[in-house]
């Protein structure tokens, strides 16, 4: 697929979602989810910003504890069943969102540029590759928190996204570090959470982390009966111990092809950026993620060299993006801004294979 500053999510959102961290979820069938169509009591706003553009607020389906995803667009919970992919009645990202297209063969929204914040929405720079003969059902990646931003941020929709991850042509699935808010949840520190994105979004609940953590992506495929699978996206915190699952059954919605056994597209790091002021809303310094393994449909180690770094040149703000490959396993995203401070490394410094 051809590389682009931001893929599609499916979003329905909850600040409640993150009641109960999960430190080993249960199989799918026994409830580890949820699903909300609110940021809040009271809360009219129309969008969601997610790691892959702005989605309307009733396309973001926020999982929490006791709630799963289950067959057909559907949510099992404790009182019963919810039809929730129904609800979503402008899928893909908000037009002029930062987001480069609707899913192939998903009607986009037409909604003008101007109902967003203005204001730059995009991937900054990133480390890629495609290989189409090739379908990914594994990735797992170590990066650790890095210092906060010189200046907090004071409006809402101003965030930064870090992540590595892999996209199918009609979604990318990603493990999410992330700083302000989103709309739902999120301010002046960082929280992660698991992520996938295409015509609709689906996320995890979240969890605030602590600079110096170390973090552990993992993404996983499996139950794949024709061509479609499984998906568990895992966020750990090696450092406290706690994950952010997100589980998706392959039969979850056939429709938007998020589920689809087709992810060819890697990415190694990524920054993404949203209505940001200066680099001083920037962590500076040097990101890397470390320890990349990404790994085919018959348990292969994928050994491609990275494209990058790919810098959008029309990112804002502009802090001299660069980076440096170090080798398949590892790559480092930079920018201008020297290191306000050491990042301590609180944690261990492996990441275990399967996210925890």
């Amino acid at each position: 697929m051809k590389a682009h500053p931001l893929v599609v999510f499916l979003t329905v959102v909850s600040v409640a979602a993150c009641a109960d961290r999960l430190s080993a979820p249960e199989s799918v069938a026994a409830a580890v989810h949820k699903a909300s169509f609110a940021a809040a009591p009271g809360d009219t706003s129309t969008f969601v910003v997610t790691p892959n553009g702005y989605y309307y607020r009733n396309c973001v389906y926020v999982l929490g504890a006791g709630e799963a995803f289950g067959p057909n667009g559907t949510v099992n919970t404790a009182h019963g069943v919810k039809h929730v992919l129904a609800g979503c009645t402008h899928p893909g990202p908000v037009a002029g969102s930062g987001a480069a297209a609707s899913s192939p063969g998903v009607t986009g929204t037409t909604t003008a540029a101007s109902t967003i914040p203005p204001g730059y929405n995009g991937w900054a720079e990133s480390y890629q590759w495609n290989d189409s003969t090739t379908t990914l059902r594994h990735m797992s990646a170590r990066f650790v928190v890095p210092i906060l931003p010189a200046n907090a941020y004071a409006n809402t929709y101003a965030l930064m996204y870090w992540f590595p991850g892999m996209q199918n042509g009609y979604a990318v699935v990603q493990p999410v570090l992330q700083y302000g808010d989103n709309g739902t949840w999120g301010g002046a520190y960082w929280t992660i959470a698991s992520w996938i994105c295409g015509a609709v979004c689906e996320a995890s609940g979240h969890t605030t982390v602590n600079v110096g953590d170390v973090l552990g992506g993992t993404i996983d495929a499996s139950n794949c009966v024709a061509q479609l699978c499984q998906w568990d996206i895992k966020t750990a915190d090696s450092t406290s111990g706690i994950t952010e699952w997100l589980s998706v059954p392959r039969d979850w919605d056939s429709t938007y092809r998020e589920t689809l056994d087709r992810y060819t597209n890697a990415d190694g790091g990524v920054l993404e950026l949203h209505n940001l002021g200066g680099c001083n809303d920037l962590s500076g310094g040097e990101h890397e993620f470390s320890q990349l393994v990404f790994k085919d449909s018959t348990g292969t180690t994928i050994t491609h060299q990275w494209h990058g770094p790919i810098v959008d040149p029309n990112a804002s703000p502009s802090c001299g993006y660069s980076g440096t490959i170090k080798s398949y396993t590892d790559v480092v995203l930079t920018d201008s801004l020297a290191p306000l401070l050491g990042v301590y490394i609180g944690g261990p410094t492996y990441v275990v294979d399967g996210g925890s």
